[in-house]
């Protein structure tokens, strides 16, 4: 029943937010000047941006942390604190029972 699987259909699993924003990133700097590249790309990093408020991108961040150990980086195609602000909200989270 992918139909009824938001991640399959219109919200995006952290993995493939991460893959879509390089790939967008990757657009933008090869072709600066063609304003619809630039505009599909301002689209899809719209889209992005709002992975980090879903509960799933939390869980990875707070995950990765612990598996390597270090802080995972801010991703330079999210809004500016989008990982910090990801943490956070995982630190304050109801499912998160690693809560100090």
């Amino acid at each position: 029943m992918l139909e009824r699987n938001p991640f399959a259909t219109y919200l995006l699993a952290p993995r493939d937010a991460i893959i879509m924003g390089h790939l967008s990133a990757i657009l933008r700097t090869q072709h600066p000047d063609e304003k619809k590249i630039q505009d599909q790309c301002d689209w899809i990093d719209g889209w992005i941006a709002t992975t980090p408020e879903l509960e799933v991108f939390q869980r990875m961040v707070t995950e990765l942390d612990a598996k390597f150990g270090e802080p995972m980086p801010e991703l330079t195609f999210l809004p500016e604190g989008s990982v910090e602000a990801a943490r956070a909200a995982a630190k304050n989270s109801q499912w998160n029972t690693k809560n100090d």
